[in-house]
C-alpha cells in the first residue's frame, strides 16, 4: 500500500492470535473484523475532523474558507482521500491506509513549495450587464461560459512561494479504535 498506512500491533491482540492459531479460519475472520474496525474509526476521525486520541485537527485557513465557504469539511471537500481509505490483511497483520499520494502531508504536514515561472493570465471583458456592477466590467478569470465581448491573454510573472500545510492525523491508534478492536476480537471469539 502506498501513500500513508499504520500497523496495529497489541500484546493481546496477539495473545488471541496465538489460541487461535490452530484454527485459521477463526484467524482470518479475526484480522478482517479488526481491519474493519480499524477503518470504521478511521473514517469516524474524518466525520470528527479529529486525530485518533479525539484532538480536533487545524481549522482551514481564512483563505480556503473564502474559496470553499464556511461550511466547508476539513479534508473532504473532494472525499478522494475519504473514499480512498481501506484495510487490507497481510499474513497475520492488518493495514489501514490509502494510495493516495498526498495522504501524508495531511497525516503528518510539510511544507509545498511552488517554484515561480512565467504564467499565460486569461481576460475577458464581459457584455454589459454581464459583471457584478452591471457595467460590464471587466472579469478576470472568468468562466468559459461567461458571454464576453472580447478575450485576451498576457503572460505574467509568479514568484515561487510555500503553503505550510498542518498535520491533521487520520490514522493511529487511539482509546476508540482500541475498544473497537476488542469488541471485534470478543465477537469472533464468542462464535466458537
Amino acid at each position: 500500500m502506498t501513500g500513508v498506512s499504520i500497523k496495529f500491533d497489541d500484546a493481546e491482540v496477539q495473545a488471541g492470535l496465538t489460541r487461535l492459531a490452530g484454527r485459521l479460519d477463526a484467524r482470518a475472520e479475526l484480522l478482517d473484523a479488526m481491519g474493519g474496525a480499524a477503518l470504521a474509526d478511521t473514517q469516524d476521525n474524518f466525520q470528527a475532523e479529529a486525530d485518533p486520541a479525539g484532538i480536533k485537527w487545524a481549522p482551514l485557513s481564512k483563505r480556503t474558507l473564502e474559496r470553499r465557504g464556511a461550511a466547508a469539511a476539513i479534508l473532504r471537500h473532494r472525499l478522494r482521500l475519504y473514499q480512498s481509505l481501506t484495510y487490507r490483511v497481510e499474513g497475520e497483520a492488518v493495514e489501514v491506509g490509502t494510495n493516495v499520494v498526498y495522504a501524508g502531508v495531511h497525516q503528518f504536514g510539510g511544507d509545498i513549495d511552488h517554484p515561480g515561472g512565467e504564467r499565460v493570465v486569461h481576460f475577458r471583458f464581459a457584455r454589459k450587464g454581464a459583471g457584478k456592477d452591471g457595467a460590464g466590467s471587466r472579469l478576470r478569470f472568468a468562466k468559459r461560459s461567461t458571454k464576453a465581448v472580447g478575450a485576451y491573454a498576457q503572460k505574467v510573472r509568479i514568484g515561487s512561494y510555500k503553503i505550510r500545510i498542518p498535520a491533521r492525523p487520520f490514522l493511529g491508534v487511539g482509546p476508540r479504535l482500541v475498544g473497537r478492536i476488542a469488541e471485534a476480537v470478543t465477537a469472533v471469539l464468542a462464535h466458537d
